[in-house]
Protein backbone atom coordinates (compact mmCIF):
# COMPACT_ATOMS: atom_id res chain seq x y z
CA UNK A 1 0.00 0.00 0.00
CA UNK A 2 2.65 2.07 0.79
CA UNK A 3 4.80 1.71 -2.26
CA UNK A 4 1.52 2.58 -3.91
CA UNK A 5 1.03 5.59 -2.40
CA UNK A 6 4.25 7.48 -2.98
CA UNK A 7 4.11 6.12 -6.80
CA UNK A 8 0.89 9.05 -6.74
CA UNK A 9 2.76 11.39 -4.70
CA UNK A 10 5.56 11.20 -6.97
CA UNK A 11 3.61 11.30 -10.14
CA UNK A 12 1.38 14.34 -9.10
CA UNK A 13 4.73 16.12 -7.67
CA UNK A 14 6.06 15.93 -10.68
CA UNK A 15 3.35 17.50 -13.16
CA UNK A 16 3.20 20.60 -10.26
CA UNK A 17 6.96 21.15 -11.37
CA UNK A 18 6.08 20.93 -14.76
CA UNK A 19 3.44 23.39 -14.54
CA UNK A 20 6.14 25.63 -12.05
CA UNK A 21 8.37 25.53 -14.37
CA UNK A 22 6.96 26.38 -17.56
CA UNK A 23 5.48 29.38 -15.65
CA UNK A 24 8.61 30.54 -14.83
CA UNK A 25 10.07 29.96 -18.49
CA UNK A 26 7.54 31.71 -20.31
CA UNK A 27 7.49 34.98 -17.70
CA UNK A 28 11.04 35.13 -18.67
CA UNK A 29 10.87 34.26 -21.78
CA UNK A 30 8.23 36.39 -22.89
CA UNK A 31 9.28 39.30 -20.90
CA UNK A 32 6.30 39.92 -19.02
CA UNK A 33 4.70 43.26 -17.58
CA UNK A 34 3.49 42.85 -13.76
CA UNK A 35 -0.05 42.28 -14.94
CA UNK A 36 0.70 39.48 -17.42
CA UNK A 37 2.88 37.71 -15.77
CA UNK A 38 0.12 37.61 -12.49
CA UNK A 39 -2.45 36.44 -15.34
CA UNK A 40 -0.08 33.47 -15.64
CA UNK A 41 0.63 32.93 -12.19
CA UNK A 42 -3.32 33.02 -11.71
CA UNK A 43 -3.21 30.07 -14.35
CA UNK A 44 -0.64 28.10 -12.64
CA UNK A 45 -2.54 28.13 -9.24
CA UNK A 46 -5.41 26.79 -11.18
CA UNK A 47 -3.86 24.29 -12.94
CA UNK A 48 -2.14 23.01 -9.63
CA UNK A 49 -5.38 23.61 -7.57
CA UNK A 50 -6.85 20.73 -10.27
CA UNK A 51 -3.91 18.41 -9.78
CA UNK A 52 -4.11 18.83 -6.47
CA UNK A 53 -7.61 18.08 -6.49
CA UNK A 54 -6.97 15.01 -8.26
CA UNK A 55 -4.42 13.63 -6.18
CA UNK A 56 -6.93 13.65 -3.39
CA UNK A 57 -9.24 11.35 -5.07
CA UNK A 58 -6.51 8.94 -5.85
CA UNK A 59 -5.09 8.85 -2.25
CA UNK A 60 -8.96 8.69 -0.98
CA UNK A 61 -9.63 5.88 -3.13
CA UNK A 62 -6.26 3.99 -1.76
CA UNK A 63 -7.35 4.68 2.07
CA UNK A 64 -10.89 3.65 1.51
CA UNK A 65 -9.43 0.28 0.24
CA UNK A 66 -6.44 -0.54 2.25
CA UNK A 67 -7.30 -4.38 2.25
CA UNK A 68 -7.13 -4.64 -1.32
CA UNK A 69 -3.70 -5.67 -2.83
CA UNK A 70 -2.50 -2.96 -5.07
CA UNK A 71 -0.36 -3.76 -7.96
CA UNK A 72 2.17 -1.14 -8.50
CA UNK A 73 3.16 -2.26 -11.88
CA UNK A 74 -0.49 -1.63 -13.12
CA UNK A 75 -1.41 1.53 -13.05
CA UNK A 76 -5.22 1.51 -13.46
CA UNK A 77 -5.36 0.31 -10.12
CA UNK A 78 -4.08 2.99 -8.86
CA UNK A 79 -5.26 6.38 -10.18
CA UNK A 80 -9.02 6.14 -9.60
CA UNK A 81 -11.90 7.34 -9.85
CA UNK A 82 -10.35 9.59 -12.14
CA UNK A 83 -6.74 11.02 -13.76
CA UNK A 84 -4.90 13.93 -15.11
CA UNK A 85 -2.06 14.58 -17.24
CA UNK A 86 -0.32 17.74 -18.84
CA UNK A 87 -0.28 18.13 -22.83
CA UNK A 88 1.39 21.44 -24.81
CA UNK A 89 -0.84 24.81 -25.20
CA UNK A 90 1.59 26.71 -27.68
CA UNK A 91 4.57 28.02 -27.78
CA UNK A 92 3.38 31.44 -26.06
CA UNK A 93 0.87 29.85 -23.62
CA UNK A 94 1.00 27.57 -20.39
CA UNK A 95 0.11 24.10 -20.67
CA UNK A 96 -3.16 22.48 -20.37
CA UNK A 97 -4.62 19.83 -18.07
CA UNK A 98 -6.41 16.69 -19.26
CA UNK A 99 -8.59 15.36 -16.82
CA UNK A 100 -10.27 11.41 -17.73
CA UNK A 101 -11.79 8.80 -16.08
CA UNK A 102 -9.27 6.34 -16.30
CA UNK A 103 -5.34 6.01 -16.52
CA UNK A 104 -3.65 6.71 -19.53
CA UNK A 105 -0.35 5.13 -20.72
CA UNK A 106 2.84 6.72 -20.69
CA UNK A 107 3.00 6.69 -24.70
CA UNK A 108 -0.40 7.99 -25.56
CA UNK A 109 0.47 10.70 -23.23
CA UNK A 110 3.97 10.86 -24.95
CA UNK A 111 2.11 11.10 -28.20
CA UNK A 112 -0.33 13.81 -27.34
CA UNK A 113 2.14 16.14 -25.97
CA UNK A 114 4.28 16.11 -28.74
CA UNK A 115 1.76 16.55 -30.73
CA UNK A 116 2.49 13.57 -33.62
CA UNK A 117 1.38 9.68 -33.02
CA UNK A 118 3.68 7.50 -31.88
CA UNK A 119 4.85 4.78 -34.73
CA UNK A 120 4.82 2.64 -32.33
CA UNK A 121 2.35 2.78 -30.30
CA UNK A 122 0.00 -0.42 -29.74
CA UNK A 123 -3.13 -0.88 -31.11
CA UNK A 124 -5.23 -0.46 -28.09
CA UNK A 125 -3.02 2.23 -27.57
CA UNK A 126 -3.49 3.38 -31.11
CA UNK A 127 -7.41 3.51 -30.27
CA UNK A 128 -6.54 5.32 -27.15
CA UNK A 129 -4.82 8.36 -28.60
CA UNK A 130 -7.23 8.54 -31.58
CA UNK A 131 -10.31 8.96 -28.91
CA UNK A 132 -8.38 11.58 -26.82
CA UNK A 133 -7.05 13.84 -29.67
CA UNK A 134 -11.15 14.14 -31.34
CA UNK A 135 -12.47 14.72 -27.56
CA UNK A 136 -9.40 17.23 -26.89
CA UNK A 137 -9.83 18.79 -30.42
CA UNK A 138 -13.69 18.70 -30.22
CA UNK A 139 -12.82 20.54 -26.82
CA UNK A 140 -12.80 24.78 -25.86
CA UNK A 141 -9.70 25.44 -27.01
CA UNK A 142 -9.48 28.56 -24.82
CA UNK A 143 -9.44 26.35 -21.78
CA UNK A 144 -6.62 25.47 -19.65
CA UNK A 145 -8.60 22.71 -18.01
CA UNK A 146 -10.31 19.71 -20.29
CA UNK A 147 -12.48 17.57 -18.26
CA UNK A 148 -13.00 14.31 -19.87
CA UNK A 149 -13.83 12.67 -16.92
CA UNK A 150 -18.15 14.18 -17.11
CA UNK A 151 -19.68 12.13 -19.65
CA UNK A 152 -21.41 14.81 -21.76
CA UNK A 153 -18.18 15.88 -22.79
CA UNK A 154 -16.89 12.50 -24.15
CA UNK A 155 -18.77 12.14 -26.75
CA UNK A 156 -17.56 11.61 -30.39
CA UNK A 157 -19.75 10.51 -33.20
CA UNK A 158 -16.39 10.12 -36.02
CA UNK A 159 -13.28 8.13 -35.16
CA UNK A 160 -10.31 7.60 -37.46
CA UNK A 161 -7.60 4.98 -36.74
CA UNK A 162 -4.34 3.24 -38.07
CA UNK A 163 -3.20 0.06 -37.18
CA UNK A 164 -0.49 -2.51 -38.60
CA UNK A 165 -1.85 -5.46 -36.27
CA UNK A 166 -4.66 -7.29 -36.56
CA UNK A 167 -7.87 -5.72 -33.85
CA UNK A 168 -9.44 -8.49 -31.87
CA UNK A 169 -12.87 -8.25 -30.62
CA UNK A 170 -12.17 -6.83 -27.02
CA UNK A 171 -9.80 -3.97 -28.34
CA UNK A 172 -12.70 -1.33 -28.47
CA UNK A 173 -13.52 -1.92 -24.91
CA UNK A 174 -10.04 0.02 -23.71
CA UNK A 175 -11.42 3.02 -23.19
CA UNK A 176 -14.91 2.44 -22.55
CA UNK A 177 -14.65 4.10 -19.14
CA UNK A 178 -13.57 7.32 -21.07
CA UNK A 179 -15.55 7.12 -23.59
CA UNK A 180 -19.43 5.98 -24.47
CA UNK A 181 -19.79 3.91 -27.49
CA UNK A 182 -23.21 4.62 -28.09
CA UNK A 183 -22.31 8.10 -29.83
CA UNK A 184 -19.75 6.96 -32.26
CA UNK A 185 -21.17 6.15 -35.60
CA UNK A 186 -18.64 6.65 -38.03
CA UNK A 187 -15.46 4.20 -37.74
CA UNK A 188 -12.61 4.70 -40.21
CA UNK A 189 -9.76 1.62 -40.01
CA UNK A 190 -6.68 2.49 -42.13
CA UNK A 191 -5.20 -1.26 -42.09
CA UNK A 192 -1.50 -1.59 -42.56
CA UNK A 193 0.74 -5.00 -43.76
CA UNK A 194 -1.30 -8.12 -43.48
CA UNK A 195 -4.33 -8.59 -41.71
CA UNK A 196 -7.33 -10.87 -40.81
CA UNK A 197 -10.18 -9.13 -39.88
CA UNK A 198 -11.38 -11.15 -37.19
CA UNK A 199 -15.28 -12.68 -36.65
CA UNK A 200 -17.11 -10.13 -34.06
CA UNK A 201 -14.00 -7.34 -34.07
CA UNK A 202 -16.60 -4.45 -33.94
CA UNK A 203 -19.35 -6.43 -31.78
CA UNK A 204 -19.02 -3.88 -29.12
CA UNK A 205 -19.96 -1.02 -31.73
CA UNK A 206 -23.44 -1.87 -32.13
CA UNK A 207 -24.64 1.81 -32.83
CA UNK A 208 -22.07 2.57 -35.82
CA UNK A 209 -23.66 3.39 -38.96
CA UNK A 210 -20.70 4.47 -41.24
CA UNK A 211 -17.42 1.53 -41.43
CA UNK A 212 -14.55 2.73 -44.03
CA UNK A 213 -11.87 0.39 -44.53
CA UNK A 214 -8.77 0.92 -46.23
CA UNK A 215 -6.30 -2.06 -46.86
CA UNK A 216 -2.90 -1.93 -48.21
CA UNK A 217 -1.66 -5.78 -48.15
CA UNK A 218 -3.44 -9.23 -48.23
CA UNK A 219 -6.55 -9.29 -45.54
CA UNK A 220 -8.48 -12.09 -44.99
CA UNK A 221 -12.29 -11.34 -43.98
CA UNK A 222 -13.60 -13.67 -41.52
CA UNK A 223 -16.97 -14.94 -42.10
CA UNK A 224 -18.75 -13.40 -38.69
CA UNK A 225 -16.29 -10.26 -39.05
CA UNK A 226 -19.26 -7.75 -39.51
CA UNK A 227 -21.53 -9.06 -36.93
CA UNK A 228 -23.22 -7.43 -34.22
CA UNK A 229 -23.46 -4.27 -36.64
CA UNK A 230 -26.79 -4.31 -36.73
CA UNK A 231 -27.26 -0.62 -37.42
CA UNK A 232 -24.41 -0.38 -39.88
CA UNK A 233 -25.95 1.83 -43.24
CA UNK A 234 -22.62 2.39 -45.06
CA UNK A 235 -20.03 0.24 -45.41
CA UNK A 236 -16.97 1.35 -47.41
CA UNK A 237 -14.25 -0.81 -48.23
CA UNK A 238 -10.91 0.26 -50.47
CA UNK A 239 -8.18 -2.61 -51.11
CA UNK A 240 -5.17 -1.19 -52.41
CA UNK A 241 -3.80 -4.86 -52.75
CA UNK A 242 -6.57 -4.83 -55.61
CA UNK A 243 -6.68 -9.08 -55.13
CA UNK A 244 -9.97 -10.38 -54.25
CA UNK A 245 -10.65 -10.87 -50.54
CA UNK A 246 -14.24 -11.98 -49.41
CA UNK A 247 -17.57 -12.54 -50.75
CA UNK A 248 -20.88 -10.68 -50.26
CA UNK A 249 -22.12 -13.29 -48.00
CA UNK A 250 -20.24 -11.67 -45.30
CA UNK A 251 -22.58 -8.78 -45.21
CA UNK A 252 -25.77 -11.05 -44.92
CA UNK A 253 -26.05 -10.21 -41.56
CA UNK A 254 -26.50 -6.48 -42.03
CA UNK A 255 -30.02 -6.29 -42.38
CA UNK A 256 -30.24 -2.21 -42.11
CA UNK A 257 -27.08 -1.54 -44.59
CA UNK A 258 -27.90 1.14 -47.27
CA UNK A 259 -24.83 1.90 -49.00
CA UNK A 260 -22.16 -0.09 -50.04
CA UNK A 261 -18.51 1.11 -51.56
CA UNK A 262 -16.09 -1.13 -52.92
CA UNK A 263 -12.85 0.01 -54.80
CA UNK A 264 -10.73 -2.09 -55.98
CA UNK A 265 -10.94 -5.45 -56.70
CA UNK A 266 -12.78 -6.63 -52.96
CA UNK A 267 -15.42 -9.30 -53.88
CA UNK A 268 -14.48 -13.27 -55.02
CA UNK A 269 -18.34 -13.89 -56.14
CA UNK A 270 -21.24 -12.47 -56.24
CA UNK A 271 -24.23 -14.01 -56.29
CA UNK A 272 -28.22 -13.63 -55.26
CA UNK A 273 -28.43 -16.27 -52.25
CA UNK A 274 -25.10 -14.00 -50.76
CA UNK A 275 -27.39 -10.60 -50.69
CA UNK A 276 -31.12 -12.39 -49.68
CA UNK A 277 -30.91 -9.82 -46.83
CA UNK A 278 -29.99 -6.73 -48.13
CA UNK A 279 -33.26 -5.83 -49.56
CA UNK A 280 -32.31 -2.47 -47.86
CA UNK A 281 -29.54 -1.33 -50.11
CA UNK A 282 -30.24 1.29 -52.56
CA UNK A 283 -26.72 2.36 -53.31
CA UNK A 284 -24.16 0.20 -54.84
CA UNK A 285 -20.41 1.56 -55.61
CA UNK A 286 -18.32 -1.66 -56.67
CA UNK A 287 -15.41 -0.06 -58.73
CA UNK A 288 -12.33 -0.60 -60.97
CA UNK A 289 -10.54 -3.62 -61.28
CA UNK A 290 -13.72 -5.91 -60.54
CA UNK A 291 -14.26 -8.80 -62.83
CA UNK A 292 -18.12 -9.79 -62.68
CA UNK A 293 -18.85 -10.76 -66.14
CA UNK A 294 -20.42 -14.08 -65.11
CA UNK A 295 -22.91 -11.58 -62.99
CA UNK A 296 -26.41 -12.79 -64.13
CA UNK A 297 -29.17 -10.20 -63.89
CA UNK A 298 -31.35 -12.37 -61.31
CA UNK A 299 -28.06 -12.00 -59.17
CA UNK A 300 -28.98 -8.45 -57.99
CA UNK A 301 -32.59 -9.41 -57.96
CA UNK A 302 -32.53 -9.36 -53.87
CA UNK A 303 -31.96 -5.36 -54.25
CA UNK A 304 -34.47 -3.75 -56.18
CA UNK A 305 -34.88 -0.55 -54.06
CA UNK A 306 -30.99 0.61 -56.15
CA UNK A 307 -31.07 3.76 -56.57
CA UNK A 308 -27.66 4.26 -57.51
CA UNK A 309 -25.69 1.84 -59.64
CA UNK A 310 -21.64 2.36 -60.01
CA UNK A 311 -20.09 -0.35 -62.03
CA UNK A 312 -17.29 2.33 -63.55
CA UNK A 313 -14.32 0.02 -64.46
CA UNK A 314 -16.04 -2.95 -63.76
CA UNK A 315 -16.00 -5.62 -66.35
CA UNK A 316 -19.90 -6.89 -66.31
CA UNK A 317 -22.11 -9.43 -68.31
CA UNK A 318 -23.99 -7.18 -71.21
CA UNK A 319 -27.32 -8.58 -69.94
CA UNK A 320 -27.53 -7.15 -66.78
CA UNK A 321 -29.54 -4.71 -67.97
CA UNK A 322 -32.40 -6.49 -70.23
CA UNK A 323 -34.35 -7.73 -67.17
CA UNK A 324 -37.87 -5.59 -67.80
CA UNK A 325 -39.03 -5.66 -63.64
CA UNK A 326 -35.35 -5.25 -62.29
CA UNK A 327 -33.58 -1.48 -61.44
CA UNK A 328 -37.22 0.05 -61.27
CA UNK A 329 -35.90 2.56 -59.12
CA UNK A 330 -32.52 3.13 -60.69
CA UNK A 331 -31.74 6.90 -61.27
CA UNK A 332 -28.01 6.98 -61.14
CA UNK A 333 -25.89 4.35 -63.62
CA UNK A 334 -22.48 4.49 -64.01
CA UNK A 335 -20.84 1.62 -66.07
CA UNK A 336 -18.21 3.71 -67.37
CA UNK A 337 -15.39 0.98 -68.51
CA UNK A 338 -14.22 -1.13 -70.98
CA UNK A 339 -17.05 -2.81 -72.24
CA UNK A 340 -19.70 -0.57 -72.55
CA UNK A 341 -20.43 -0.57 -75.90
CA UNK A 342 -21.57 -4.18 -75.48
CA UNK A 343 -24.66 -3.03 -73.59
CA UNK A 344 -27.82 -2.84 -75.27
CA UNK A 345 -30.12 0.34 -75.62
CA UNK A 346 -33.32 -1.40 -75.12
CA UNK A 347 -31.83 -2.71 -71.53
CA UNK A 348 -30.61 0.84 -70.76
CA UNK A 349 -34.44 2.39 -71.93
CA UNK A 350 -35.96 0.38 -69.33
CA UNK A 351 -34.64 2.32 -66.37
CA UNK A 352 -37.30 4.86 -67.25
CA UNK A 353 -36.05 6.70 -63.79
CA UNK A 354 -32.25 7.71 -65.10
CA UNK A 355 -31.19 11.17 -64.11
CA UNK A 356 -27.67 10.32 -64.52
CA UNK A 357 -26.13 8.14 -67.08
CA UNK A 358 -22.17 7.15 -67.85
CA UNK A 359 -21.58 4.71 -70.60
CA UNK A 360 -18.70 6.11 -71.64
CA UNK A 361 -16.56 3.12 -73.33
CA UNK A 362 -12.90 3.16 -72.63
CA UNK A 363 -11.67 0.46 -74.18
CA UNK A 364 -10.35 2.36 -76.85
CA UNK A 365 -9.40 5.83 -76.85
CA UNK A 366 -8.26 8.57 -78.28
CA UNK A 367 -10.98 8.57 -81.56
CA UNK A 368 -12.73 5.66 -80.74
CA UNK A 369 -16.75 5.73 -82.03
CA UNK A 370 -19.10 3.92 -80.01
CA UNK A 371 -20.99 2.94 -83.15
CA UNK A 372 -22.33 -0.36 -81.32
CA UNK A 373 -24.72 1.71 -78.96
CA UNK A 374 -27.50 3.58 -81.06
CA UNK A 375 -27.21 6.39 -78.63
CA UNK A 376 -30.01 8.31 -80.93
CA UNK A 377 -32.32 5.71 -79.80
CA UNK A 378 -32.07 6.61 -76.55
CA UNK A 379 -35.65 7.18 -74.41
CA UNK A 380 -35.32 8.38 -70.72
CA UNK A 381 -37.66 10.76 -70.27
CA UNK A 382 -35.74 11.75 -66.40
CA UNK A 383 -32.29 11.63 -67.80
CA UNK A 384 -30.44 15.11 -67.09
CA UNK A 385 -27.21 14.02 -67.78
CA UNK A 386 -25.45 11.57 -70.25
CA UNK A 387 -21.80 10.92 -70.86
CA UNK A 388 -21.14 8.70 -74.11
CA UNK A 389 -17.97 7.89 -76.43
CA UNK A 390 -18.64 9.13 -79.91
CA UNK A 391 -17.15 11.38 -82.72
CA UNK A 392 -19.46 13.26 -83.31
CA UNK A 393 -23.30 14.72 -81.55
CA UNK A 394 -25.85 12.13 -82.02
CA UNK A 395 -29.47 13.81 -82.60
CA UNK A 396 -31.50 12.68 -79.59
CA UNK A 397 -35.30 13.00 -80.54
CA UNK A 398 -36.38 11.27 -77.00
CA UNK A 399 -34.00 13.21 -74.56
CA UNK A 400 -34.27 16.35 -73.01
CA UNK A 401 -30.87 16.88 -71.26
CA UNK A 402 -29.44 19.53 -69.12
CA UNK A 403 -25.27 18.14 -69.58
CA UNK A 404 -23.84 16.38 -72.20
CA UNK A 405 -20.87 14.50 -72.15
CA UNK A 406 -18.83 13.88 -75.36
CA UNK A 407 -15.21 11.64 -75.31
CA UNK A 408 -13.78 11.35 -78.47
CA UNK A 409 -15.26 14.29 -80.38
CA UNK A 410 -13.77 15.35 -83.82
CA UNK A 411 -16.64 16.64 -85.45
CA UNK A 412 -18.82 19.58 -83.90
CA UNK A 413 -21.89 20.59 -85.06
CA UNK A 414 -24.21 22.98 -82.64
CA UNK A 415 -27.36 22.66 -84.98
CA UNK A 416 -27.84 18.84 -83.68
CA UNK A 417 -28.20 20.13 -79.99
CA UNK A 418 -30.77 22.93 -80.56
CA UNK A 419 -33.63 20.67 -79.91
CA UNK A 420 -31.92 20.13 -76.33
CA UNK A 421 -33.65 23.90 -75.20
CA UNK A 422 -32.86 23.06 -71.66
CA UNK A 423 -29.04 22.12 -72.34
CA UNK A 424 -26.88 24.23 -69.70
CA UNK A 425 -23.82 22.76 -70.07
CA UNK A 426 -20.76 20.59 -72.25
CA UNK A 427 -18.24 18.72 -71.79
CA UNK A 428 -15.65 18.16 -74.41
CA UNK A 429 -12.94 15.40 -75.12
CA UNK A 430 -11.26 15.78 -78.40
CA UNK A 431 -7.70 15.71 -78.75
CA UNK A 432 -5.47 19.02 -79.54
CA UNK A 433 -5.81 19.57 -83.61
CA UNK A 434 -9.53 19.25 -83.34
CA UNK A 435 -9.56 21.54 -80.56
CA UNK A 436 -8.02 24.73 -82.17
CA UNK A 437 -10.39 24.20 -84.35
CA UNK A 438 -12.93 25.27 -82.29
CA UNK A 439 -14.28 28.77 -82.12
CA UNK A 440 -16.72 31.10 -80.71
CA UNK A 441 -18.91 30.63 -84.18
CA UNK A 442 -19.29 26.81 -83.18
CA UNK A 443 -21.49 28.01 -80.01
CA UNK A 444 -23.46 31.20 -81.12
CA UNK A 445 -26.44 29.26 -81.29
CA UNK A 446 -26.19 27.90 -78.11
CA UNK A 447 -27.46 30.39 -76.32
CA UNK A 448 -28.68 28.68 -73.17
CA UNK A 449 -25.43 27.24 -71.97
CA UNK A 450 -23.68 28.53 -68.85
CA UNK A 451 -21.16 25.93 -68.50
CA UNK A 452 -18.22 24.37 -70.84
CA UNK A 453 -15.69 21.98 -69.97
CA UNK A 454 -12.61 21.43 -72.76
CA UNK A 455 -10.64 18.11 -72.52
CA UNK A 456 -7.68 17.66 -74.47
CA UNK A 457 -5.95 14.65 -75.70
CA UNK A 458 -2.31 14.68 -76.64
CA UNK A 459 -1.74 18.04 -76.12
CA UNK A 460 1.87 19.89 -76.18
CA UNK A 461 2.13 20.20 -72.31
CA UNK A 462 4.51 23.58 -73.09
CA UNK A 463 2.23 25.40 -75.19
CA UNK A 464 0.95 28.21 -73.64
CA UNK A 465 -3.25 28.33 -74.04
CA UNK A 466 -4.55 31.60 -73.71
CA UNK A 467 -7.76 30.43 -71.66
CA UNK A 468 -9.72 34.06 -71.67
CA UNK A 469 -10.45 33.58 -75.40
CA UNK A 470 -12.53 30.98 -74.76
CA UNK A 471 -14.70 32.70 -72.27
CA UNK A 472 -16.61 34.75 -75.24
CA UNK A 473 -17.82 30.84 -76.27
CA UNK A 474 -21.07 31.68 -73.55
CA UNK A 475 -23.26 34.18 -74.32
CA UNK A 476 -23.00 35.49 -70.91
CA UNK A 477 -21.54 39.24 -69.43
CA UNK A 478 -19.77 37.47 -65.84
CA UNK A 479 -18.18 34.44 -66.82
CA UNK A 480 -14.97 32.74 -64.90
CA UNK A 481 -12.16 30.12 -65.85
CA UNK A 482 -12.01 26.45 -63.78
CA UNK A 483 -8.73 25.28 -63.73
CA UNK A 484 -8.86 21.59 -62.68
CA UNK A 485 -5.34 21.04 -60.26
CA UNK A 486 -4.85 17.28 -61.13
CA UNK A 487 -4.87 17.83 -65.14
CA UNK A 488 -3.37 20.27 -67.39
CA UNK A 489 -5.10 19.90 -70.13
CA UNK A 490 -8.56 20.60 -68.71
CA UNK A 491 -10.15 23.75 -68.00
CA UNK A 492 -13.70 24.62 -67.79
CA UNK A 493 -15.44 28.38 -68.74
CA UNK A 494 -18.69 28.79 -66.73
CA UNK A 495 -20.81 31.66 -65.10
CA UNK A 496 -19.93 29.68 -61.39
CA UNK A 497 -17.05 30.07 -59.93
CA UNK A 498 -17.19 26.25 -58.98
CA UNK A 499 -18.39 22.54 -60.33
CA UNK A 500 -20.40 22.18 -57.79
CA UNK A 501 -22.62 24.89 -57.32
CA UNK A 502 -22.94 24.69 -61.08
CA UNK A 503 -24.57 21.22 -60.86
CA UNK A 504 -26.51 22.13 -57.75
CA UNK A 505 -27.99 25.19 -59.09
CA UNK A 506 -28.84 24.09 -62.77
CA UNK A 507 -28.75 20.60 -63.36
CA UNK A 508 -30.66 19.92 -59.93
CA UNK A 509 -30.76 15.89 -59.47
CA UNK A 510 -32.80 14.16 -56.95
CA UNK A 511 -31.57 14.54 -53.67
CA UNK A 512 -30.51 10.27 -53.32
CA UNK A 513 -28.14 10.79 -55.90
CA UNK A 514 -26.11 14.04 -55.44
CA UNK A 515 -23.82 12.18 -53.05
CA UNK A 516 -21.96 10.00 -56.03
CA UNK A 517 -22.13 13.33 -58.02
CA UNK A 518 -20.11 15.16 -55.33
CA UNK A 519 -17.67 12.45 -54.80
CA UNK A 520 -16.30 12.51 -57.89
CA UNK A 521 -15.71 16.29 -58.12
CA UNK A 522 -12.51 16.04 -56.52
CA UNK A 523 -11.27 15.07 -60.08
CA UNK A 524 -14.23 16.60 -61.87
CA UNK A 525 -13.16 15.53 -65.34
CA UNK A 526 -15.82 12.52 -64.05
CA UNK A 527 -18.62 14.75 -64.58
Amino acid sequence: MNEAKFKIIDYYDSIKNQVDILTENLIIKLDLTESRANEFNLIRQVIIEKIQEIFYLNFEYLKLNESKVFSTTDPKELYLPKFCFLINNNLNDLCKIIITKEYVPDAVRLALKSGQIIKRLSKKDTIFYSLLINLIEKSCKSEYIIDLSVSNDTLIENLSICVSEPLLPDDFLVVDGLKSRQMLQNLNVYFFNKQIIYSNVFSSLKWLQKLTIILSDNTIFEPQCFEGLENLIELSITNKNNREVMTLSTLNNLINLKKIKFNCSILKSFESNEIENLKNLNYMSIRYGQFMDNLRPDSLKPIEKLTILDLAFTLISPEIFNQPNYFQHLKYLNVRGYLSSDLKIEGINLLKNLEYLNIIDSSVYPGFDNNLLEHEKLNLPKLKYLAISKKYIPVFELLDLKYLRLDGLNEFNQDLLLKQTHLVGLSLTMNEDFFKQLGKNNFDKLTNLIHIQFSIRNVNRHRNLNKEIYKSFLHRDNVFILDQTDDHNSFSVSIYQSLDDMIDKEICFSSEIKEPIMDRLDGYWEF
